[in-house]
């Protein structure tokens, strides 16, 4: 068990620049994460390159712009959970007093420039073509307004959305909130919630970090959810963890694994979803917002800016894990247009498992194309992750940045095994009783040096006791109950071995629902992947309910680094004992 050293309430910040005056386009990220159409122009439909298309994503957050240009025809539904109602941006212009001197509200500002992260078409309102297109364009939305526009939220109105957004065509449910509470963290009705979606309808989950920094190590919900990705920023570079991105682990008594993956987060340019006037469309210069993760707090820092002071702009410069969540919410679209296309498996598992796998580590590793360092520039190979095999993922950079082309190169190796598989591939299976095994014998021989990733996801099961309303979250008729959590353990072995105490290297914990290996083997040899049924959950009413993981791998010899780097294994001294690494 890992524990905190202290805890900080969160708040989900994010900073504001109207016209994108010193920033990077948001393709700019785009590109930073392997996704551009140039990069994935190996992988095309009917002749035209992947985009998302068919893809239904739902985004729990604010209102919405829905007239903005670059979303023009990606809002597919507009729905308030909120209680205030979906307010008119031509008539509607909301200011509210604080203790800090008169503020402004831009009700639909948050989750527009959310939204023109994954659907961007980039089109101004002029119809010009600015590039600052998203990752996703072909993609469509559902927007659940959860906040008012005081910044007061219906926490049991998002969790309704979830539900009925997931009833329906979305097959990724984006959620825009940080909460900090006095609730066991990832026993709160919202995260277990989420967690019920992803178990029962295999929805692909992805939550933002939130922007606390380093001072708040402690997951708020919903980022605390086993079965979503929890998506920390990147700064500027695209190689560092930003500066305000939330750490693990979570505060629970366990000492869980957060963040999951990393993606750009700071200076992107995205559409602003203003108020308007009979000038056009309007957005405060050089502005603090305090939005979604902070209840009752003031919107904007600078307390003297007024509409009078306002610029005319249709696109806002942004930084936030607000906007990290959405690229990896998009490329999760991307992969399920692909899959569902050739008739593969887009499970939540799979998803997970393969883009947590292919996520950018060292350079030259495997195909991976950047070095992610923490905020105190230690690499991966630094991480208590690398070297303790019941730690899964580094705190700070969990697995590593998003990296779309190397997930499309990893799922699109196909699924593989029990048995001899490819060097790169996944599975996904069903178990069936504890103790049970499941091997993955390489096809070939490991040479000394090479790298193996392997990554292991599967689900806490849920339950939803829906005792009022069918289909309606009533919290005082009904619940969510989270199960115990089924172990499953992932292993490092030569292949003729059979006993897991001689595995070469593990990933072992007890409490996270993911396990993962990065490791370099120390000699030449036939290796496998062992997948163990550890421990069967105890259940409380007596149904067995053996789950279903996802397995994702990546195996060969390490290419130079841009620097001229190799890794090299220089000793082994056993399985839970660091090897010793080089440089020549």
């Amino acid at each position: 068990m890992r524990r905190p050293s202290k805890a900080v309430c969160a708040v989900f910040t994010l900073a504001i620049a109207v016209g994108g005056r010193s920033a990077q386009a948001v393709e700019t990220a785009v590109h930073a994460v392997g996704a551009s159409p140039g990069q994935l122009s190996g992988y095309t439909i009917g002749g035209q390159v992947i985009d998302g298309t068919g893809i239904r994503i739902g985004d729990v957050d604010t209102q919405i712009d829905p007239d903005h240009p670059a979303l023009a025809g990606k809002i597919i539904s507009h729905t308030d959970y909120s209680g205030e109602g979906l307010l008119d941006p031509d008539t509607e212009f909301h200011a509210f007093n604080s203790t800090n001197g008169p503020r402004v509200w831009v009700n639909d500002m948050h989750a527009t420039a959310v939204a023109g992260v994954m659907v961007s078409n980039g089109l101004d309102s002029d119809g010009t073509q600015t590039g600052h297109i998203g990752i996703s364009p072909g993609a469509t939305l559902d927007i659940a307004k959860f906040w008012e526009s005081n910044l007061d939220k219906n926490t049991n109105g998002a969790i309704q959305a979830g539900l009925d957004l997931t009833a329906g065509p979305a097959s990724i449910l984006l959620i825009e909130d940080q909460t900090a509470n006095d609730f066991a963290v990832g026993g709160f009705p919202f995260t277990l919630s989420l967690d019920y979606l992803a178990y029962t309808r295999d929805t692909l989950v992805v939550i933002p970090a939130g922007n606390s920094g380093p001072d708040n190590i402690v997951f708020s919900v919903p980022a605390d959810a086993y079965n979503g990705l929890t998506v920390g920023a990147t700064d500027a570079t695209f190689n560092k963890v930003a500066p305000f991105s939330n750490q693990g682990p979570t505060d629970d008594g366990i000492g869980r694994s957060k963040p999951d993956l990393l993606a750009p987060g700071v200076g992107l340019v995205v559409p602003f979803g203003g108020w308007e006037d009979d000038d056009g469309r309007d957005g405060s210069a050089a502005v603090n917002f305090r939005g979604p993760g902070a209840a009752n707090v003031s919107l904007f820092k600078a307390p003297n800016i007024t509409a009078e002071d306002d610029i005319d702009s249709d696109w806002v410069t942004v930084s936030g894990t607000s906007f990290s969540g959405p690229i990896v919410a998009g490329a999760g679209a991307l992969l399920q247009q692909w899959g569902g296309h050739h008739g593969m498996d887009t499970s939540n598992e799979t998803m997970r498992a393969v883009m947590v796998n292919s996520a950018n580590k060292v350079d030259g590793v495997l195909g991976m194309t950047r070095t992610i360092v923490d905020r105190q520039d230690r690499d991966w190979l630094a991480s208590e992750a690398f070297s303790d095999p019941a730690v899964v993922l580094d705190d700070q950079m969990g697995a590593g940045q998003l990296d779309v082309t190397r997930a499309f190169e990893q799922y699109d190796a196909g699924e593989q095994g029990p048995g001899t598989v490819e060097n790169i591939g996944w599975d996904r299976q069903l178990t069936s009783a504890q103790g049970e095994f499941f091997d993955y014998d390489f096809d070939g021989t490991l040479l000394a040096g090479d790298f193996i990733s392997a990554t292991l996801a599967w689900d806490r099961q849920v339950l939803f006791v829906d005792s009022g309303i069918a289909g309606e979250f009533d919290p005082g008729f009904d619940s969510f109950t989270g199960l115990q959590l089924d172990n499953l353990d992932l292993y490092l072995m030569l292949s003729d071995e059979t006993d897991t105490a001689n595995a070469i290297w593990s990933s072992i914990s007890e409490v996270d629902s993911l396990e993962h290996i990065f490791w370099q083997v120390p000699e030449a040899g036939d290796y496998k992947l062992r997948v163990e049924f550890a421990q069967d959950a105890t259940y409380f009413d007596g149904v067995p309910r053996t789950p279903t993981y996802a397995l994702a791998w990546w195996a060969g010899v390490p290419e130079p680094a841009s620097g001229g780097v190799l890794l090299v294994m220089l000793g082994f001294t056993g399985r839970r004992s660091r090897a010793g690494l080089g440089e020549v």
